[in-house]
């Protein structure tokens, strides 16, 4: 069982949505929310504690809702929570993707887990640290899953200069069969690429192709490469 937390809640509306047909988890925590940064998305819903001194427990979602709308003048309200992690988030990395201050580190059997983040991440809000970065997909359609940290970063790295964006898929490592397969190392590229290739044989820049079809199998470090990948 995840540890617990338990959090005032100030009196008026909350500004969080909850998900669940049994048990009520945090699905969202708008910007403007009083409890942006302190309700988690996946935190599992336990206890309502009231001011008056009584404690509503066993609550389905529904219930919960109408307990916090029913009860939302009461300036001494608290509320515990097990700090469960959500079974999937997505989140996207904006240009800079190198400033991005995820700190994704092997674990779990060289899975690729986020460990921390720096104090000046610009999604520290947004993240759930112990997650693993199951996927990462370019805004040039390249995607992997399954891959290590020193990969997953390496490859954030090589794409910082070049691609706007990219999204993330996190996923919870304790969820039995949650964490997608590695991907090879060609993925789903997109339709077309203009490449500015040096002069030179295919050798002599550092490139190989497949003898049954037009297709690159490798590419070598001998030039700025960056934006060639195998299976283009």
């Amino acid at each position: 069982m995840a540890p617990s937390c338990t959090i005032p809640l100030p009196s008026g509306p909350l500004m969080v949505a909850f998900k669940g047909d049994d048990v009520p988890k945090v699905a969202f925590v708008q910007p403007g929310s009083p409890m942006y940064g302190k309700f988690k998305v996946g935190f599992t819903f336990v206890e309502l504690h009231l001011g008056t001194g009584a404690i509503m427990a066993g609550l389905d979602t529904s219930e919960l809702v109408q307990a916090l709308n029913d009860h939302r003048d009461d300036p001494k309200r608290r509320m515990k929570l097990e700090m469960s992690l959500p079974i999937e988030s997505t989140i996207i990395l904006q240009k800079g993707l190198q400033n991005h201050g995820l700190i994704i580190e092997d674990r779990f059997d060289n899975k690729a887990v986020l460990t921390r983040f720096t104090a000046d991440c610009p999604i520290k809000r947004e993240v759930r640290v112990g997650m693993v970065v199951d996927k990462v997909r370019f805004d040039d359609a390249y995607e992997i899953t399954g891959h290590s940290a020193s990969e997953i970063n390496d490859a954030l790295d090589a794409a910082a200069d070049t691609l706007s964006k990219c999204t993330l898929v996190l996923k919870d490592p304790s969820v039995p069969g949650n964490l997608s397969p590695r991907s090879g190392n060609t993925s789903s590229l997109r339709m077309n690429k203009g490449i500015e290739l040096p002069m030179g044989t295919c050798n002599e820049i550092g490139i190989k192709f497949n003898k049954d079809k037009s297709s690159l199998a490798e590419v070598v470090s001998s030039w700025d490469n960056d934006e060639i990948r195998p299976g283009y």
